[in-house]
């Protein structure tokens, strides 16, 4: 039997009488109105890509209507202000979302398929009578055969007429099967490489420069047009990067592609609407990971793993409630929906169910969120652990034992050029230089008093037993887990540290 973190594994057969007595009682999987699927209630799965918790409007951006639609959407339901992808990184997250297991027990490890044999959640709704699609991501959902999609569009693009326009297509084509539907909806923005202002871009690099940009890959993304482009003097530098030029020019291009982002999310729940099956439908939005930027994207730091989770189940949760108790995990989503449709648990599952806690009910279980990296898109491996609970972030950064410094995609941003330019005469930049390139093997965050993870305290005194009680429950989820990286932790801190043995 597996320990408290996979309680959803642990009970297994006995939660499917648990759930149906539960229905029967008016439990919240039954509270759902009639619909055309039969009485079961649709999911709206929504995600942006590498968006920042905090660069909503309702998260506390300090950008004046940046995020409209989902601001409205969570004032429709319910917020959870302490929820965590596992794998802050594109592929790997999603398919930790669809699977509800940890990297390495699904196989999916880097930018790398599922391995045979595992269960997903479309699969089990498509099993279960649900007409299963999916809007974009396509090629981080591998292999395509265990997601079993009935309808599914890549390389839509960031044009939010698009999203709306195939949303509405899929939801009539459940509707003219009779069939309920899980729809996976996922927006490009604000991925790199961002939309930029032509104009403004020409007067800084000259048509020379604008016509060299035409000629570059994924070029499309660059020249799509926005209804709204934010400027490098509007946005807020977070903490975590250096306040220079070359970096407010790529938030500005960011934001612009949060605030299109947006759009789409209001798009698609536009489609919803218009179908008439809003009430009978349970949607879920969050981000896949943080912001592609150093310190953020492909790392364990709170920013990185921090996702806005949104919920609006009708009849279940409060509008515009803020659930700041539970630590939801990306692994969780598989469990919930599945409880909250009324179908038996898959076993053997990371995640844990939080429909209780959609009700306004306490799960003191929901106490911790663990994080994961292993391998980056360019095929390093750069392993690392970590735990969000309490205030507290833990992270061990194995990756430091073989490698002389950390290196991945964003290295190459012009962010990152940028601070190593002016780490030799901005001390800002030089310490943020070195932290990122060569860190200490453990890292501990106060997440409240230092959200953007500025200060270490893993070898302060008084953060020792702190630093102790999250190094054993990291120690004991691999161990659950079965992690192929417990012996190289057990090495390299158990030495020290008794408790890793109980």
């Amino acid at each position: 039997m597996r320990p408290r973190l996979l309680t959803v594994a642990a009970i297994g057969a006995a939660l499917v009488g648990a759930i149906a007595s539960a229905c029967a009682a008016g439990a919240p999987s039954a509270r759902r109105g009639p619909s055309a699927g039969g009485g079961r209630p649709n999911v709206l799965l929504v995600t942006m890509d590498d968006l920042q918790w905090d660069s909503l409007g309702a998260t506390g951006c300090s950008l004046s209507d940046i995020t409209p639609n989902l601001d409205r959407f969570a004032s429709e339901g319910l917020r959870f202000h302490n929820a965590f992808v596992n794998v802050a990184v594109c592929q790997p997250s999603r398919e930790a979302f669809l699977t509800g297991r940890f990297p390495h027990r699904s196989g999916a490890l880097g930018f790398l398929p599922i391995a045979d044999g595992i269960p997903t959640l479309p699969g089990e709704l498509s099993r279960n009578g649900y007409l299963v699609g999916a809007i974009n991501k396509l090629a981080h959902m591998q292999p395509s055969d265990a997601f079993g999609w009935d309808f599914a569009h890549d390389r839509v693009g960031n044009r939010p007429e698009r999203y709306y326009a195939l949303s509405r297509e899929f939801i009539e084509q459940a509707h003219a099967a009779r069939r309920p539907f899980f729809l996976n909806a996922n927006i490009t923005d604000p991925h790199r490489p961002f939309s930029l202002d032509i104009d403004a871009l020409r007067e800084r690099i000259g048509d020379a420069g604008v016509e060299e940009l035409r000629g570059r890959e994924h070029a499309e993304y660059v020249f799509t047009e926005a209804s709204r482009y934010i400027t490098a003097d509007e946005v807020e530098v977070p903490g975590f990067l250096t306040d220079l030029q070359p970096v407010r020019n790529e938030l500005a291009g960011y934001f612009t592609g949060v605030h299109r982002g947006d759009e789409s999310v209001g798009e698609i729940l536009r489609a919803l609407d218009e179908s008439g099956e809003r009430e009978n439908t349970l949607v879920l939005f969050l981000s896949d990971h943080g912001m592609p930027f150093p310190f953020s994207k492909s790392n364990c730091y709170p920013g990185s793993v921090r996702t806005p989770l949104i919920v609006r189940w009708p009849g279940t949760t409060d509008a515009g409630a803020v659930d700041t108790t539970h630590f939801i995990s990306g692994v969780d989503l598989v469990p919930t929906i599945l409880e909250a449709v009324g179908l038996a648990p898959l076993i053997d599952l990371d995640g844990r169910s939080f429909v209780r806690a959609l009700a306004g009910e306490s799960q003191p279980e929901l106490d911790a969120a663990f994080t994961f990296y292993n391998i980056s898109f360019s095929g390093d491996e750069l392993p690392m652990r970590g735990v969000l609970a309490g205030r507290y972030c833990y992270i061990y950064n194995g990756w430091n034992l073989a490698a002389d410094e950390y290196r991945c995609n964003l290295t190459t941003s012009s962010t990152w050029r940028a601070m190593l330019r002016a780490s030799s005469t901005n001390a800002h930049a030089e310490e943020r230089v070195g932290v990122y390139a060569h860190r200490p093997l453990e890292e501990l965050f106060d997440c409240v008093s230092d959200p953007d993870a500025l200060v270490n305290l893993a070898d302060r005194p008084e953060f020792a037993s702190t630093r102790a009680e999250l190094r054993a429950r990291v120690s004991r989820m691999m161990r659950a887990t079965d992690d192929p990286l417990l012996s190289r932790y057990m090495g390299a801190i158990s030495a020290t540290v008794p408790e890793l043995d109980d």
